[in-house]
């Protein structure tokens, strides 16, 4: 009681649990591509995850940033959310 909590003290609420499927989304060059993956840890939003794809033979873990309930986003080398926060194009959506 009467203790002060810092802000750096706080979590953000975990909306991906690890073994559960979740979305991936992966951005580039104006397309959207959208995959499954299994979460391998829990994540809140703005945390980064690892994922395993569930892609047939070509399984692949991945890291990810967590971006909502069951959805991650990763993005091309070079490339970072801020690039699409003001992007003047339409992305072609790919699924």
């Amino acid at each position: 009681p009467g203790a002060v909590v810092l802000t750096n003290q706080l979590r953000s609420p975990i909306v991906v649990r690890r073994g559960e499927t979740v979305t991936v989304t992966a951005r580039a060059a104006g397309i959207v591509v959208k995959t499954l993956a299994v979460a391998r840890q829990d994540g809140g939003v703005g945390d980064l995850v690892q994922a395993d794809t569930l892609d047939g033979d070509r399984r692949e873990r991945l890291t990810a940033r967590v971006t909502g309930r069951q959805r991650l986003e990763v993005f091309a080398a070079g490339v970072t959310s801020e690039d699409f926060a003001d992007a003047s194009f339409a992305a072609q959506e790919i699924q």
